[in-house]
């Protein structure tokens, strides 16, 4: 899952590890006979994948695997807290909130000194307080507005995170792993996805499988980490990787169900259950998905309210 924010330095996504370990992981994936899904967005990847050796395909792919495992960890280690995102947005709307009480409350003369030069400064007159008094401008309105927003954003946050109950606890304290999930698991869930296009229906959790051999090496080979009392990753794949294989069986059968729902008519009783049984199995590939990212599912419809103090 990649980041909507800055990029992560070079040096913190190159993996650390030896070259060993990254060709063992190439090697799990022979005979290299890739299976692209129908429906799978890497037109342009599948067009270039045509230039190269199935094997140079492989590499280029567990390379990325790895560098995308350097980026999650970074990122985690780097994003700040939970408690700190709303305290940063707390400050900004009580800052907006106090700018835009001083400027409404400006005197006549104050406000035909600051119009006399908005022309010089570039500024719009209808951004500033009016000379009559008449409101506050449409700055101030503008800037009311971002408040309620960051006010209404602030809600949502503790909707997701289980009330007014923004502590950091239960280990992921960063808020890049509340929100989008622990790192191992998002990771398992790409190395998942990557084994099954080389080997479909093969990633098992079992301890001395294929599949968990291939996410040990590209583990070392992004972060030298080797030893699994460093790595511990076996638990997340006893956890999670049953609930991956559920989530893509039920999107074969969704793709099928909507392949079948082009060309039934829309009237059609058949129709209603195609579209019933769609919705059901949607359902099920979000409650398996909220098995590997359970950060990603609210504790709340609404937000409680605050208890007073004693």
């Amino acid at each position: 899952m990649t980041s909507p924010f800055k990029p992560v330095p070079d040096k913190e996504v190159r993996p650390k590890g030896k070259q060993s370990a990254r060709d063992e992981a190439v090697r799990l994936l022979k005979p290299f006979a890739r299976v692209w899904e129908c429906g799978e967005p890497h037109d342009e990847f599948r067009r270039q994948a045509k230039e190269i050796t199935p094997r140079e395909l492989a590499e280029i792919e567990v390379e990325s695997l790895a560098e995308d495992l350097n980026s999650m960890l970074y990122r985690a280690r780097t994003s700040p807290r939970l408690k700190d995102v709303v305290a940063g947005l707390t400050q900004s709307r009580e800052s907006l909130e106090a700018a835009n009480s001083a400027l409404s409350s400006l005197d006549g003369w104050s406000r035909f000194h600051l119009a006399s030069r908005s022309e010089l400064a570039g500024v719009e007159a209808k951004w500033l307080p009016p000379l009559d008094c008449s409101g506050p401008g449409e700055f101030v309105e503008l800037s009311s507005r971002i408040a309620r927003q960051i006010e209404a954003t602030i809600d949502d946050l503790r909707i997701r995170f289980g009330g007014h109950d923004t502590a950091d606890r239960g280990g992921r304290s960063r808020y890049e792993e509340r929100f989008f999930g622990p790192v191992k698991g998002r990771f398992v869930k790409e190395a998942f996805e990557l084994f099954e296009a080389y080997h479909p229906g093969r990633a098992t959790s079992h301890a001395e499988s294929d599949f968990c051999e291939f996410v040990h090496h590209v583990y070392a080979y992004a972060t030298n980490v080797t030893k699994e009392d460093s790595v511990a990753i076996a638990y997340k794949l006893r956890e999670i990787v049953g609930r991956l294989r559920e989530a893509k069986k039920l999107r074969l059968e969704i793709r099928k169900i909507e392949e079948r729902m082009q060309v039934v008519s829309r009237d059609s009783i058949e129709y209603q259950v195609l579209h019933e049984a769609h919705k059901q199995k949607r359902k099920g590939v979000a409650a398996a998905g909220s098995k590997v990212v359970p950060s990603l599912v609210p504790r709340s419809k609404r937000v409680p309210a605050r208890k007073e103090p004693k």
